[in-house]
């Protein structure tokens, strides 16, 4: 079993540093007329939980507006890149910036300080 610093060490490999939003802070993404939560975002993909992911199929472009907590919204597209559970994993062709993600990250940090302290980072 990978120790707690190999999987740090994983996850800072990555491109672009994910944010997982506590439940109460998620931001809103607007997909045509529907409105879905957003577990997870980064500047290069977004997790968004629905009820019927199965609608989607990989490869599908998809479009929506992302109304962030602290107020500004964004225009996102990508692609499906898979349904995981209830989640439409989608990588991102435009989306956030990374001063957007400095700012999200700073919204959670202040709001809800204990959230990554309890190693939810």
């Amino acid at each position: 079993m990978p120790s707690v610093t190999a999987l740090r060490d994983f996850d800072q490999k990555r491109r672009h540093f994910r944010l997982r939003y506590p439940k109460r802070a998620r931001p809103v993404i607007r997909f045509d007329d529907q409105y879905f939560h957003v577990n997870e975002l980064s500047e290069g993909g977004i997790r968004v939980e629905m009820r019927h992911p199965e609608v989607y199929f990989r490869g599908m472009t998809v479009s929506g507006r992302v109304r962030m907590k602290g107020g500004t919204s964004i225009e996102v597209e990508g692609e499906v890149l898979r349904i995981e559970g209830n989640e439409l994993v989608i990588k991102l062709l435009t989306g956030p910036s990374f001063k957007d993600m400095m700012q999200q990250q700073g919204f959670v940090r202040r709001h809800y300080p204990l959230y990554f302290s309890k190693g939810q980072e």
